[in-house]
């Protein structure tokens, strides 16, 4: 994979310090009244789910998913205004592959201007994004 060499010139790609940027979702659920209003239309959402008859099987679903959201938000505080990207894909790409060495080159272009590189962790793509991070 060939990355431009202008890389730098595009502000997105700069990892540029995130702590010197506003970040108004940085503020405590608890502060201030404009925090309730968004956790009673959470509540009013959960409620009439309830109401219109959603099944067991989809409560479970969104059960799952605020939780595991909860624990990620915990999770990646530290990390809150560092600039992140994702590379998931295939676990049987084999290190002979081109699409492994441009994970690899990809992996290591993020990191090296500052983004935190996060796979899924397993083989393949994933271990190659690591592997360039």
């Amino acid at each position: 994979m060939s990355l431009p060499e202008d890389l730098d010139k595009f502000p997105l790609a700069q990892g540029e310090d995130e702590k010197e940027r506003p970040q108004p979702a940085d503020e405590p659920a608890d502060e201030g009244p404009d925090h309730a209003d968004l956790m009673e239309t959470m509540h009013r959402t959960i409620d009439r789910m309830g109401k219109d008859g959603t099944t067991r099987g989809d409560l479970k679903i969104l059960n799952r998913t605020l939780r595991e959201l909860r624990y990620a938000f915990k999770v990646f505080q530290p990390f809150r205004r560092r600039r992140k990207v994702t590379v998931f894909g295939s676990a049987r790409t084999s290190p002979a592959q081109p699409a492994y060495q441009q994970a690899v080159e990809f992996g290591r272009a993020m990191a090296g201007q500052g983004w935190m590189v996060i796979t899924g962790a397993g083989g393949g793509i994933m271990e190659a994004g690591n592997l360039g991070a």
